[in-house]
Order: C-alpha cells, then structure tokens, then sequence
C-alpha cells in the first residue's frame, strides 16, 4: 500500500507500506506494518500515516489490527 507520512506543519513524505508476518516484530503470527526501509510502524506513528492507495485485503487487514482507514 502506498500512504503519506506528514507530522504537523511538515511536508508529507511518500511510504511504500507491507503488512506482513515476516519480520521480527511480528509476534505469535499478529501482522506489522513495514516500511520499504524495513521500519516497523506503531499505532501512534500510523496516526501520522494518511492512505494514498491500498487493496480491500490491505483495508481489511488494517481494520482487524484496529488501525484506521483514512483515505486521501
């Protein structure tokens, strides 16, 4: 999914995101969020994330980790 990062009062920054189980973060088989730079992003952090596209899987997986959806 591709999304846009921008923390108050910066410019938004362009995100390639995986939602996967294969990264250390991940425990007892829950998905993480990635960024291309193998970053892991918190729920606090994706509060900073805004959607620019994603698949129904991508959105359906989000809304079971009790992420939100918002959509440009």
């Amino acid at each position: 999914m591709k999304t846009q990062f921008a923390l108050p009062n910066e410019e938004p920054t362009d995100c390639d995101i995986e939602i996967t189980t294969e990264h250390s973060a991940s425990s007892h088989g829950r998905p993480v969020l990635v960024t291309e730079n193998n970053d892991v992003i918190d729920p606090m952090s994706w509060t900073f994330h805004t959607i620019v596209s994603a698949t129904p899987e991508e959105i359906a997986q989000l809304k079971a980790l009790g992420l939100h959806t918002h959509h440009i």
